[in-house]
Protein backbone atom coordinates (compact mmCIF):
# COMPACT_ATOMS: atom_id res chain seq x y z
CA UNK A 1 0.00 0.00 0.00
CA UNK A 2 2.95 2.36 0.85
CA UNK A 3 4.82 1.86 -2.53
CA UNK A 4 1.31 2.63 -4.31
CA UNK A 5 1.04 5.94 -2.21
CA UNK A 6 4.98 6.78 -3.24
CA UNK A 7 4.01 6.01 -7.20
CA UNK A 8 1.04 7.90 -7.12
CA UNK A 9 3.10 11.06 -5.52
CA UNK A 10 6.03 10.87 -7.93
CA UNK A 11 3.73 10.55 -11.02
CA UNK A 12 1.77 13.39 -9.68
CA UNK A 13 5.00 16.07 -9.18
CA UNK A 14 6.64 14.75 -12.68
CA UNK A 15 3.14 15.76 -14.63
CA UNK A 16 3.10 18.84 -12.46
CA UNK A 17 6.01 19.50 -13.77
CA UNK A 18 5.82 18.14 -17.57
CA UNK A 19 2.30 20.32 -17.45
CA UNK A 20 4.15 23.72 -15.67
CA UNK A 21 6.89 22.97 -18.71
CA UNK A 22 4.37 22.70 -21.57
CA UNK A 23 2.55 25.71 -20.44
CA UNK A 24 6.25 28.04 -19.55
CA UNK A 25 5.23 28.17 -15.92
CA UNK A 26 7.93 27.67 -13.58
CA UNK A 27 8.65 24.29 -12.41
CA UNK A 28 7.92 23.58 -8.93
CA UNK A 29 10.33 20.80 -7.93
CA UNK A 30 13.86 20.05 -9.61
CA UNK A 31 13.46 17.52 -12.09
CA UNK A 32 15.14 14.05 -10.79
CA UNK A 33 15.59 11.45 -13.51
CA UNK A 34 14.79 8.55 -11.48
CA UNK A 35 11.04 9.25 -11.32
CA UNK A 36 10.18 10.09 -15.05
CA UNK A 37 7.60 8.15 -15.81
CA UNK A 38 5.50 8.09 -19.35
CA UNK A 39 1.63 9.10 -19.23
CA UNK A 40 -0.61 6.22 -19.85
CA UNK A 41 -1.34 5.13 -23.21
CA UNK A 42 -4.79 6.69 -23.54
CA UNK A 43 -2.73 9.79 -23.08
CA UNK A 44 0.00 9.19 -26.02
CA UNK A 45 -0.06 10.72 -28.91
CA UNK A 46 0.51 9.33 -32.16
CA UNK A 47 3.84 9.82 -34.18
CA UNK A 48 4.32 12.46 -36.50
CA UNK A 49 7.61 13.77 -36.18
CA UNK A 50 10.57 12.00 -35.63
CA UNK A 51 12.32 11.79 -32.64
CA UNK A 52 15.32 13.95 -33.31
CA UNK A 53 13.00 16.40 -34.92
CA UNK A 54 10.88 16.80 -32.22
CA UNK A 55 13.77 17.33 -29.97
CA UNK A 56 15.48 19.88 -32.50
CA UNK A 57 12.18 21.93 -32.46
CA UNK A 58 11.56 22.15 -29.01
CA UNK A 59 15.09 23.38 -28.67
CA UNK A 60 14.78 26.24 -31.42
CA UNK A 61 11.76 27.35 -30.03
CA UNK A 62 13.36 27.67 -26.39
CA UNK A 63 10.87 25.26 -24.98
CA UNK A 64 12.31 23.78 -21.75
CA UNK A 65 14.10 20.29 -21.17
CA UNK A 66 10.50 19.13 -19.16
CA UNK A 67 8.20 20.16 -22.07
CA UNK A 68 10.25 18.16 -24.41
CA UNK A 69 10.76 15.44 -22.69
CA UNK A 70 6.99 14.97 -22.31
CA UNK A 71 6.55 15.31 -25.89
CA UNK A 72 9.07 12.67 -26.43
CA UNK A 73 8.06 10.20 -23.84
CA UNK A 74 5.16 8.76 -25.42
CA UNK A 75 7.12 7.75 -28.49
CA UNK A 76 9.95 5.30 -26.37
CA UNK A 77 8.93 1.51 -26.98
CA UNK A 78 9.43 -0.27 -23.75
CA UNK A 79 12.59 -1.61 -22.89
CA UNK A 80 14.59 -0.92 -26.34
CA UNK A 81 17.29 1.88 -26.32
CA UNK A 82 15.42 3.88 -29.31
CA UNK A 83 15.28 6.56 -29.83
CA UNK A 84 18.39 6.86 -27.65
CA UNK A 85 20.84 5.97 -30.56
CA UNK A 86 19.33 8.62 -32.61
CA UNK A 87 20.36 11.61 -29.95
CA UNK A 88 23.45 10.28 -29.25
CA UNK A 89 23.91 10.53 -33.20
CA UNK A 90 22.34 14.29 -32.63
CA UNK A 91 24.59 15.04 -30.34
CA UNK A 92 27.60 14.11 -32.58
CA UNK A 93 26.35 15.94 -34.74
CA UNK A 94 26.52 18.95 -32.88
CA UNK A 95 29.88 18.11 -31.52
CA UNK A 96 30.82 18.54 -35.16
CA UNK A 97 29.52 21.55 -35.49
CA UNK A 98 31.39 23.09 -33.11
CA UNK A 99 34.75 22.01 -34.46
CA UNK A 100 35.66 19.88 -31.56
CA UNK A 101 38.67 17.88 -32.27
CA UNK A 102 41.69 16.77 -30.82
CA UNK A 103 43.64 19.77 -31.12
CA UNK A 104 40.24 21.73 -30.04
CA UNK A 105 38.70 19.72 -27.84
CA UNK A 106 35.38 20.72 -25.92
CA UNK A 107 36.10 20.37 -21.99
CA UNK A 108 33.31 18.15 -20.59
CA UNK A 109 33.87 18.63 -16.96
CA UNK A 110 30.92 20.15 -15.36
CA UNK A 111 29.19 19.67 -18.74
CA UNK A 112 25.47 19.24 -16.80
CA UNK A 113 26.34 21.94 -14.29
CA UNK A 114 26.65 24.36 -17.42
CA UNK A 115 24.29 22.96 -19.59
CA UNK A 116 21.44 21.37 -18.23
CA UNK A 117 21.08 23.92 -14.98
CA UNK A 118 17.32 22.55 -14.86
CA UNK A 119 18.38 18.93 -13.33
CA UNK A 120 20.13 17.89 -10.31
CA UNK A 121 22.19 14.62 -11.56
CA UNK A 122 23.28 12.46 -8.36
CA UNK A 123 24.87 8.99 -7.87
CA UNK A 124 23.34 6.25 -10.26
CA UNK A 125 21.91 9.26 -12.14
CA UNK A 126 24.86 10.95 -12.71
CA UNK A 127 26.95 8.00 -13.75
CA UNK A 128 24.23 7.52 -16.42
CA UNK A 129 24.71 10.65 -17.73
CA UNK A 130 27.60 10.54 -17.67
CA UNK A 131 28.17 7.15 -19.83
CA UNK A 132 25.75 9.03 -22.49
CA UNK A 133 27.77 11.84 -23.06
CA UNK A 134 31.21 10.13 -23.02
CA UNK A 135 29.01 8.13 -25.94
CA UNK A 136 27.90 11.18 -27.66
CA UNK A 137 31.80 11.58 -27.79
CA UNK A 138 32.61 8.04 -28.22
CA UNK A 139 31.05 8.40 -31.64
CA UNK A 140 31.88 11.84 -32.56
CA UNK A 141 35.91 10.40 -32.50
CA UNK A 142 34.39 7.20 -34.84
CA UNK A 143 33.91 4.13 -31.98
CA UNK A 144 30.60 3.08 -31.82
CA UNK A 145 29.90 2.09 -28.08
CA UNK A 146 28.31 -0.99 -26.82
CA UNK A 147 24.94 0.87 -25.91
CA UNK A 148 23.67 -2.99 -24.41
CA UNK A 149 26.27 -3.85 -22.03
CA UNK A 150 25.60 -1.03 -20.44
CA UNK A 151 22.01 -0.29 -20.18
CA UNK A 152 21.36 -3.56 -19.55
CA UNK A 153 23.08 -3.17 -16.09
CA UNK A 154 20.89 -0.11 -15.63
CA UNK A 155 17.76 -2.33 -15.16
CA UNK A 156 15.78 0.12 -16.05
CA UNK A 157 14.17 1.84 -19.54
CA UNK A 158 15.31 5.37 -19.21
CA UNK A 159 18.58 5.44 -21.53
CA UNK A 160 16.77 7.29 -24.26
CA UNK A 161 16.44 10.51 -21.25
CA UNK A 162 20.00 10.49 -20.60
CA UNK A 163 21.08 10.05 -24.44
CA UNK A 164 18.62 13.27 -24.61
CA UNK A 165 20.52 15.19 -21.67
CA UNK A 166 23.54 14.53 -23.48
CA UNK A 167 22.29 15.42 -27.13
CA UNK A 168 20.57 18.92 -25.48
CA UNK A 169 23.62 19.29 -23.55
CA UNK A 170 26.14 19.43 -26.72
CA UNK A 171 23.97 21.06 -28.63
CA UNK A 172 23.86 24.11 -26.21
CA UNK A 173 27.66 23.42 -25.99
CA UNK A 174 27.43 23.84 -29.77
CA UNK A 175 25.68 27.04 -29.19
CA UNK A 176 27.89 28.70 -26.10
CA UNK A 177 31.59 27.71 -28.26
CA UNK A 178 30.56 28.96 -31.47
CA UNK A 179 29.03 32.75 -30.59
CA UNK A 180 25.63 31.54 -32.06
CA UNK A 181 21.89 31.11 -30.49
CA UNK A 182 20.84 27.75 -29.96
CA UNK A 183 18.26 28.16 -32.40
CA UNK A 184 20.73 28.89 -35.01
CA UNK A 185 22.65 25.62 -33.84
CA UNK A 186 19.42 23.51 -34.25
CA UNK A 187 18.78 24.74 -37.62
CA UNK A 188 21.85 23.90 -38.70
CA UNK A 189 21.81 20.23 -37.33
CA UNK A 190 21.49 17.81 -40.15
CA UNK A 191 18.34 16.25 -39.77
CA UNK A 192 17.85 12.60 -38.81
CA UNK A 193 15.30 10.15 -38.74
Amino acid sequence: MTHRRTENLHHRIVLRNCRAAAQDRPVIDKFCPTVWICPPASARRPRTQPQPAILIAGLARDAGIFGIGSELAPLHSRNDTFPGEVFLRLGADALDQCGASRADPLVLEGIADRFLPECIFRGRDKRKLRFAVLAVAALHGGAEPDLLEEVIWWQTDDFWQYAMFAAIAYIRAAADRSGMPVRQVCLELPQHG
